[in-house]
């Protein structure tokens, strides 16, 4: 483990998040533009048709659906998936994934339950790739970052430190030499300790 501030994305986070209100992002996102289109799925099929039960929360739903795409692997161990965005209250989810997924994250995508949308969007880098560079970058520079973390648009990594340390430590291009992808910075204050 590399230490508290080391935070690799998870699709299990997003399900633990996604009971709050509004949009579970990384805030700031770089997203380079793509020649593949995004593609979204709003239905309204049958419960015996999907499996989605109708009676469920937005939650509940939004929860199935991420489970239908991680089938309860690790997020990293998800090939292709760069990160997803949870709306609920928009009751969109947003998938962003790297190349084409395969029939089975298509079905998921295609087939989501009443009132949900998903939609799957292009994406640079899969998980594994950014939680390798994360781990690179905050290892190398942790002395000077509280917060490292893969962008859930799979654009590359954002870093937060204070403002003395982004005074004193290394330029965004240099972390991301050692990242081999985009690194965005973020000013801010770690978050304080609780205690337990």
């Amino acid at each position: 483990m590399i230490g508290p501030a080391f935070r690799p994305a998870g699709l299990a986070v997003a399900a633990i998040l996604l009971s709050g209100s509004g949009l579970i992002g990384c805030g700031s996102q770089i997203a380079e533009p793509s020649d593949r289109p995004s593609t979204s799925a709003t239905h309204e099929p049958s419960r015996a048709a999907t499996g989605y039960a109708t009676s469920y929360s937005v939650e509940e739903q939004l929860d199935q659906v991420i489970a239908d795409i991680d089938q309860g692997r690790e997020d990293e161990d998800v090939p292709g998936l760069a990160g997803l965005e949870v709306d609920a209250d928009a009751r969109t989810l947003d998938v962003y994934w790297v190349g084409e997924p395969p029939e089975r994250i298509r079905r998921a995508i295609a087939a989501p339950p009443a009132g949900i949308t998903v939609n799957l969007r292009p994406a640079a880098y899969d998980l594994k790739a950014m939680d390798a560079a994360t781990e690179k970058v905050f290892t190398k520079y942790q002395r000077y970052l509280f917060d490292a973390s893969p962008n859930d648009d799979g654009s590359g990594i954002t870093v937060g430190w204070t403002a003395a340390n982004a005074k004193l430590g290394p330029s965004a291009s240099e972390m991301s030499e050692v990242a081999g992808l985009p690194v965005t910075t973020e000013i801010g204050e770690p978050a304080e300790a609780v205690d337990g």
